[in-house]
């Protein structure tokens, strides 16, 4: 009798230790999953943090120069990319000139002689026809725009036009130019054939921190002038 006894209380031991285990381990298996569920939380959010850093550190790297007039000696314009207010009450005015796309005469002939196609701003055109001169391109790409090609007898050079508003097309630069003037610096912004002043402490509040399209024929830019001294004066478009 006390044998059984004995071997009862021996197996109630034995599955209570059982149990015991399986509890350690259910606990041990879900606190594992959290910890796992939390740290891909926090990879997710530190991949996030170091896409934003990322992005601030490319527009930290670009280095501004001061803008001169040499920058816009030959038809050059310029992109405005930021308008910050200084402590001292003046403006500085940050952008990236931009010049007249062209083609090389070589380029002109495979176009118009070879039917080859050529590649303006990431999309491929080759010819369609001639018209009053003018060598007309087209492309099969959804994307693609309007587009020939006018000779330049003065400046002896092939370059890109928009067909549908007649404007000479630009390609942006790496060279990022930086002006400070005072808040009065006035701007000349022509709207539907009017010309409308303003000044840089007005445009201010449009420009800020923006991406400079690399892939566009229809830029936002404006002409700069200078005076005799060579000091910047006056941005219109």
């Amino acid at each position: 009798m006390k044998s059984v006894i004995k071997w009862i209380f021996l197996v109630i031991l034995i599955g209570i230790f059982a149990i015991d285990v399986a509890g350690f381990w259910k606990y041990k298996l879900k606190k594992d999953n959290n910890t796992v569920a939390s740290q891909d939380v926090t990879n997710n959010e530190n991949i996030s943090d170091k896409g934003d850093s990322s992005q601030e550190n490319n527009n930290e790297k670009i280095e501004y120069k001061e803008l001169v007039k040499n920058d816009f000696s030959n038809n050059q314009k310029m992109f405005i990319t930021d308008i910050q207010s200084e402590e001292n009450g003046e403006y500085t005015i940050k952008g990236v000139v931009c010049e007249e796309y062209n083609i090389s005469k070589d380029e002109y002939t495979k176009l118009n002689k070879e039917n080859l196609s050529l590649n303006i701003l990431g999309i491929d055109y080759s010819k369609d026809k001639i018209i009053s001169g003018n060598l007309k391109l087209k492309s099969e790409d959804e994307n693609a725009e309007n587009l020939y090609i006018k000779y330049d007898n003065k400046n002896k050079k092939y370059i890109v036009k928009n067909s549908e508003n007649d404007k000479t097309v630009y390609k942006t630069t790496e060279n990022y130019v930086q002006t400070t003037v005072q808040a009065s610096f006035p701007f000349d912004v022509t709207s539907n054939g009017k010309s409308n002043k303003k000044t840089v402490k007005d445009m201010a509040s449009l420009y800020s921190n923006i991406s400079v399209p690399t892939d566009s024929t229809d830029l936002d830019l404006y002409t700069i002038s200078f005076n005799k001294k060579g000091e910047c004066t006056k941005f219109s478009k």
